[in-house]
C-alpha cells in the first residue's frame, strides 16, 4: 500500500510540474504572439478609415502609372532595337516571315 501511495504522490507531483510548465509556456506564447503580430492587428484595425483607403488608392494609382511609363519606355527601346536589326540584316527576318506565312497558310488551308 505504501508503494501505491508514494507512486500516486509522485504522479500527482509530476502532473503538477507539467501543469506549471504548460502555464508558463502559455504566457510566453501569448507574449510572442502579441508582440510579433501587433503590426498585423494595427494594419487591419486602421484600415477602416476613409483616409487610409484614399491614401492606398492614391498610392496604387501612382505606382500603376509609374509602371506604365517604365513599360512604355522599355517597349519603345525594344522596338527601336528590332528596327535597327532588321535594317542592318533583313534577310533572316524576311525568311522567318515567309516560313511563318507558309505554315499558317498550310494549317488554315487543310481540310480534315
Amino acid at each position: 500500500m505504501e508503494n501505491t501511495s508514494s507512486s500516486t504522490e509522485k504522479l500527482s507531483e509530476a502532473l503538477k510540474m507539467l501543469d506549471d510548465a504548460a502555464k508558463s509556456k502559455k504566457a510566453e506564447i501569448q507574449d510572442l504572439l502579441s508582440s510579433k503580430y501587433k503590426n498585423i492587428k494595427e494594419t487591419f484595425t486602421g484600415f477602416d478609415s476613409k483616409d487610409s483607403v484614399e491614401a492606398l488608392k492614391k498610392n496604387a494609382t501612382e505606382k500603376a502609372s509609374r509602371v506604365a511609363e517604365i513599360s512604355e519606355d522599355r517597349v519603345k527601346e525594344i522596338a527601336t532595337e528590332i528596327d535597327q536589326n532588321v535594317h542592318n540584316n533583313p534577310w533572316p527576318y524576311i525568311g522567318g516571315a515567309a516560313i511563318c506565312s507558309l505554315l499558317l497558310g498550310y494549317i488554315m488551308g487543310r481540310k480534315d
